[in-house]
């Protein structure tokens, strides 16, 4: 196992160290100053699991970052005030991260069970892992560091592994449950959701690679830029994560639409995931008497058909539209002209007079759904 630079304070920083610590620093204080700006932007409503655990994970990269700052670099001699930052953003930036993964599980997963099974696991990591190592960091950069130097490259590791694990867990359930519900759905969703969900997937796949490289440059012993790169991910992971769960949001709130849809059917946000109106048609008989004529026509009409989208809990409704309309019309109603009648045929048939009589439609639905609606 090589020995992790920068553990303690006994710590010279090379240039080509120097540089590589303060570029990562930088794209991690960048990213920072562009989610803030882009929560605060578009976020109407400020409250929620989502929204605090974003608006922590974010800002506590902030002091972390300044720790190391001050840590590698020697800006301050008091080991107390960057290890206490160390100590603040480390917790908010990791454990933060996974919440805001957690927050929107809910939209794909539909289970709560299984939500809060990975609610109990992020907490159970987050004590066994923040708490000891945190107390070793301590240890480590003491006036006696040469007990707590070994442990705390131990336990590092071991947390590092843990919280890759978790990473992994929560992500692989995105990817899980996103290609379940693109196969359930096929032919039924628009393209504009594939590529909301084929980006999900990818986005999380992106996370993946990300931490094996954390994990790659942990376990090789670079421990300053292990600490410093992983300010970087995490800002980066945080970027990508607020764009595609924003996105998987308005999708599920309608806001995302098929472009070559029916605008009909883009016109309705959500209902049911499948109508479909079918028509009878009948038509009877003309009876002639002889006297009169009556004729009975009954016959079903359709209503305007449009296809409605909606995502709630994967069941299809069909809908049955009948309409029945009934008329009867005299077409004529004309005596049979008698021997002393001096109208011909035809001029007593011009005096018949037709009488229309149409009744109200009256149409029924009849809804065939799973249980649950």
């Amino acid at each position: 196992m090589a020995r992790d630079n920068g553990i303690s304070t006994d710590y010279t920083i090379s240039y080509p160290i120097a540089l590589t610590i303060i570029s990562f620093l930088a794209i991690a204080m960048y990213n920072v100053v562009e989610l803030t700006l882009a929560i605060f932007t578009t976020f109407k409503r400020r409250h929620g699991l989502y929204f605090y655990s974003l608006l922590v994970a974010t800002w506590g990269i902030i002091p972390y970052c300044i720790g190391f700052f001050f840590k590698f670099y020697n800006i301050t001699s008091s080991n107390i005030l960057y290890i206490t930052l160390i100590a603040v953003g480390w917790p908010c930036m990791i454990t933060g991260q996974s919440l805001v993964l957690y927050s929107r599980l809910h939209l794909i997963a539909r289970t709560v069970v299984g939500e809060r099974w990975v609610l109990g696991m992020i907490i159970f990591d987050a004590i066994i892992c923040h708490f000891p190592i945190l107390v070793l960091l301590y240890g480590a950069n003491s006036n006696n560091p040469t007990p707590f130097i070994s442990p705390y490259s131990i336990y590092e590791k071991v947390q590092v592994t843990i919280f890759f694990i978790q990473e992994c867990i929560i992500s692989g359930i995105y990817v899980w449950k996103t290609v379940i519900l693109m196969r359930s759905e096929v032919n039924i969703r628009g393209r504009a959701s594939r590529m909301v969900m084929t980006h999900l997937i990818w986005v999380n796949l992106i996370i993946i690679a990300l931490d094996i490289t954390l994990l790659a440059i942990e376990y090789a012993g670079y421990y300053d830029i292990q600490t410093t790169y992983k300010a970087a991910v995490y800002s980066v992971k945080l970027k990508m994560e607020f764009s595609i769960l924003n996105r998987l949001l308005d999708l599920f709130h309608g806001r995302i639409h098929d472009s070559s849809s029916d605008p009909r059917s883009r016109s309705h946000n959500t209902a049911e995931l499948g109508t479909v109106r079918k028509s009878v048609h009948k038509t009877s008989t003309t009876a002639t008497g002889t006297g009169n004529s009556l004729g009975n026509s009954a016959y079903a009409r359709m209503g305007d058909t449009r296809s409605v989208m909606s995502f709630k809990d994967m069941e299809v409704v069909k809908t049955t539209e009948i309409t029945v309309e009934r008329s009867e019309r005299v077409l004529a109603e004309v005596g049979s002209p008698s021997e002393g009648d001096g109208h011909s045929m035809a001029e007593s048939s011009t005096k018949a007079q037709g009488i229309e009589r149409r009744e109200s439609a009256s149409s029924s639905e009849i809804q065939i759904v799973k249980h649950g609606f």
